[in-house]
């Protein structure tokens, strides 16, 4: 019987008849106390594991095994070697008899798995020794490197965001650059989630930050206002939509949309129309992860368990030319479709009893950079108008300077009543967002109670606004929005060059330094690869593999079928990088398809 662990790796009883195809693998307990098969050539360029005290080590190799083992992969007389196992059913021979995986061995083995150390007669080993050398067979030609592929951090108490797997740890960043603790380097192609839109470790910011914290690190704003805080916002206003007057400072993108819900509603209730309490979003579109942010949001899997726990919001189509424009119909008339369908959704909920229309300006990480086609934000802007209904647009992702202009609002030729920036705000030198406020809302709530009815903590931190404050100063000094309008268009080029004919490239879209790519089974019929390969996930390990970050993502159609690639590299990335990082993107795209056909 022959077993695989999941990432393509047959291991073969050392002293057994073997063919050239086999070759030598070694078990060992890395730095950060997590199991790791690699190759044995690899593993002697790598730090051997830590001794640790050896009660400690017998309860860390013990979880290990029961974590990992139940991992493997059996491969079945019909040739299907990589269905996974629900449970171990690993053994070893020891003389003459054959043990379960956690039973101890009868012939004294101290080892708290029944794995001799030295055990040469089947695969059993014991960690603390040393690391033993194992013989593997790859499964298959494009199997992914051995390096570190078969792992779990047990002992990190740090929640992260996947508990099955462990990531590498980030030491070093500098431009387009990150730099984790093994020396690999990473190209940034998506900023994160497009957050450094100017590259990481920029001198000026970390001056500001270093200067503000000098001064004053925080002052709750129920007492104080600060310097820093008051000149951030007058340049945002300097540069915001028509009628933008004021603005609220928050830590985040979510923060942001739930402090628009709430000052939307507020707006109603202090001009005396309180039955208005419902709002009408867009599917395939996200808003964040609090409660009122994720019910206004169309990301159908982010919604699914909390859906109990959210408000009633109506949901529009969204502007998915790719899949949703008609044969024949231009443009203009598909978006006057899109504006015909908000309004029939007003008629029948009641259009007195609609706080808001939320949109992202350019659709985000949920479908991957959607864009409006022509005329449609006028329509929807002249339908709130009508109706006395308020505009919210979600910029959180798409806006300050991302998509080739401040706001991507610029190029629809509209203006907000409320807008929520993010991400772009500070270029994740730290934490910070903010709802940018026409006055005509702040009127109503200035001539009623004077009060929002929200608040933070951390809302106008001092030093969060000093990042922000240099980072928007040198996007304007140095002329980086308008270089991100450059680059964005040498993207796209670079792009419609190595994937225009790709066999499972549907689309490239997106605006500026805001780009995707939705990846398909069959380009001619747009249909999808089966959501149960997930193929976003394999694409991502193979672009870490190979030094890319970029941003891939799954259930783009309906929130459970297709996949696509989200690309939000800094302002500053060069034309050499940007060479690089489609370079690396093909091969990653290549490999991903490769593992799931």
């Amino acid at each position: 019987m022959r077993f695989f662990p999941v990432y393509g790796f047959e291991l073969v009883a050392a002293g057994r008849q073997v063919d050239e195809q086999v070759r030598p693998v070694q078990l060992r307990v890395d730095h950060q106390r997590s199991l790791v098969i690699e190759d044995a050539d690899v593993h002697d360029r790598q730090v051997r594991a830590r001794t640790a005290r050896r009660g400690e080590q017998r309860k860390v190799e013990k979880r290990l095994f029961r974590a990992q083992v139940g991992d493997l992969v059996r491969g079945d007389s019909s040739g299907d070697e990589r269905a996974v196992l629900s449970r171990a059913t690993l053994r070893h021979r020891c003389g003459g008899q054959r043990h379960q995986s956690g039973q101890n061995c009868k012939r004294g083995s101290k080892s708290v798995h029944g794995f001799e150390p030295n055990d040469t007669s089947g695969v059993g080993t014991d960690v603390r020794a040393r690391p033993q050398t194992w013989l593997a067979r790859r499964v298959e030609d494009n199997a992914r490197p051995a390096r570190a592929q078969f792992s779990m951090n047990l002992e990190s108490h740090l929640l992260h965001r996947q508990l099955r797997g462990r990531y590498p740890l980030a030491v070093h960043a500098s431009g387009c650059v990150i730099t984790d603790a093994s020396g690999k380097t990473y190209l940034d192609a998506s900023g994160g989630a497009a957050v450094s839109c100017l590259g990481h470790a920029h001198p000026d910011v970390l001056a500001a930050m270093h200067a503000q914290i000098d001064r004053i690190a925080y002052a709750h704003t129920s007492s104080f206002s600060t310097e820093v805080a008051e000149q951030l916002a007058d340049r945002l206003i300097a540069s915001a939509p028509a009628g933008i007057s004021h603005v609220y400072l928050v830590s985040g993108g979510s923060e942001a949309m739930e402090a628009a819900l709430k000052l939307a509603r507020q707006y109603f209730v202090e001009i005396g129309q309180p039955q208005r309490a419902r709002f009408i979003a867009r599917r395939a579109s996200y808003h964040g992860n609090t409660l009122g942010a994720l019910a206004v949001g169309g990301n159908k899997w982010r919604r699914r368990q909390f859906a109990p726990l959210l408000i009633d919001v109506e949901h529009v189509s969204p502007t998915y030319a790719y899949r949703e424009q008609r044969a024949g119909e231009s443009g203009e008339q598909y978006g006057e479709r899109l504006a015909r369908e908000l309004e029939a959704t007003l008629a029948r909920v009641g259009a007195d009893k609609v706080i808001a229309f939320v949109a992202e300006t350019v659709g985000g990480a949920t479908a991957g950079c959607l864009t409006a086609p022509p005329g449609y934000f006028k329509r929807v802007r002249e339908i709130c108008d009508r109706h006395g209904i308020l505009l919210i647009l979600d910029e959180v992702m798409c806006g300050m300077g991302r998509t080739g202009t401040l706001h991507a609002c610029e190029q629809e030729g509209v203006a907000p009543d409320l807008m929520a920036i993010a991400k772009g705000l500070g270029g994740g030198y730290q934490p910070i967002g903010a709802v940018l406020v026409s006055s005509r809302v702040i009127d109503a709530v200035a001539a009623g109670s004077g009060f929002f009815q929200h608040g933070h903590t951390y809302a106008g931190h001092p030093v969060a606004c000093s990042a922000a404050l240099a980072v928007q100063t040198v996007l304007e000094r140095d002329g980086l929005v308008r270089r991100c309008a450059g680059q964005g268009e040498a993207l796209r080029a670079r792009l419609e060059h190595a994937f225009g004919a790709h066999r499972h490239v549907g689309d490239i879209r997106g605006r500026g330094l805001f780009m995707a790519l939705e990846l398909v089974r069959d380009r001619a019929g747009k249909a999808c690869f089966d959501p149960a390969a997930k193929l976003h996930a394999e694409v991502k390990r193979a672009a870490l593999d190979a030094g890319l970050i970029c941003y891939p993502m799954g259930g783009t159609i309906d929130g459970e079928s297709g996949d696509h690639v989200l690309l939000a590299p800094p302002f500053i990335v060069s034309d050499a990088e940007l060479d690089l990082l489609v370079q690396r993107l093909k091969v990653a795209i290549d490999t991903a398809i490769a593992q799931v056909s």
